[in-house]
C-alpha cells in the first residue's frame, strides 16, 4: 500500500507499471492514458470543484492506496 502523493507525476508511473504487467486491449490503454493526461493537467479535486464539494478527500489522500487497474 502507497500513501497517496500530491506529487501526482507518481501515478503515471503507477499506470505504466500496471499497463506492462497486464494484457489490455490497445484502445483500453488508449482510455486510460487519456485520463492519466487529464488527472496530470487537473490534478487531484478538491471541494472547491463543484462536481467534487461534497467530498472530503483527505481521510482518503492520509490513508493510502494501491494502484489497480
Amino acid at each position: 500500500m502507497t500513501i497517496i502523493e500530491k506529487d501526482i507525476s507518481a501515478y503515471s508511473v503507477a499506470l505504466g507499471e500496471v499497463i506492462d504487467h497486464h494484457h489490455f486491449h490497445p484502445l483500453a490503454i488508449l482510455k486510460k492514458e487519456a485520463a492519466m493526461d487529464q488527472f496530470l493537467e487537473l490534478g487531484i479535486p478538491t471541494m472547491k470543484h463543484e462536481d467534487w464539494k461534497y467530498t472530503y478527500l483527505q481521510k482518503y489522500l492520509n490513508k493510502g492506496f494501491t494502484p489497480g487497474v
